[in-house]
């Protein structure tokens, strides 16, 4: 079966303060799952561990029946390079992570059908929150990562949120949040508290 297997992971930068303590999980498909706590918690750098951006201090992360190179991670801190159209930093991240055909209706799906002809650094902070969206979930990758996924957006722009979440929900696919605000923990069905 599909699963991220975590074992006793922890994480300390300095070798003395540990962000995260001895987490174990074992997070299969069909759920989204919210991971709530505190700001400075660890939600952030836990969410980053999963998705294998960054090494636990001690403990192992398996993915199990899941390539790894299989996910989507949206971040609010995530860069996308200014000097590009939307169009080709779509076209740049789909040659180098899925190779699949975007459609028209992809584009609009996301409500970035409008902005592909503008540079990302023209855009609006929704704007391009939108378009992160879309580069971390147009494929519908094995398992996606949405750490504050709504940071920036207006009403519609959570709708998209939602009809991702909705997808997720109905597929043998996996989906992690990391927040610690209701719209978005009302959106999960297992929440799990990191202190």
């Amino acid at each position: 079966m599909k699963a991220i297997e975590v074992t006793n992971i922890a994480k300390s930068f300095n070798n003395i303060d540990y962000i995260i303590k001895k987490f174990s999980y074992s997070f299969t498909p069909s759920f989204v799952y919210c991971l709530t706590g505190n700001n400075g918690s660890g939600k952030s750098t836990l969410l980053k561990m999963l998705a294998l951006l960054s090494q636990p201090t001690s403990g192992s992360i398996f993915y199990n029946n899941i390539n790894s190179t299989e996910t989507g991670f949206v971040a609010p801190y995530m860069n996308l390079y200014e000097d590009l159209t939307v169009l080709e930093m779509c076209d740049f991240h789909n040659s180098v992570k899925s190779n699949i055909i975007i459609t028209n209706e992809l584009y609009e799906k996301f409500e970035i059908d409008t902005l592909k002809s503008k540079t990302i650094q023209s855009l609006s902070s929704g704007q391009k929150q939108r378009v992160k969206l879309f580069l971390a979930a147009y494929s519908l990758p094995e398992i996606l990562f949405f750490d504050e996924p709504s940071t920036n957006l207006d009403n519609n722009g959570f709708k998209i949120i939602e009809r991702i979440i909705e997808d997720y929900k109905q597929s043998d696919k996996i989906l992690i949040i990391a927040s610690n605000f209701s719209n978005e923990i009302d959106l999960s069905n297992v929440q799990i508290p990191i202190s």
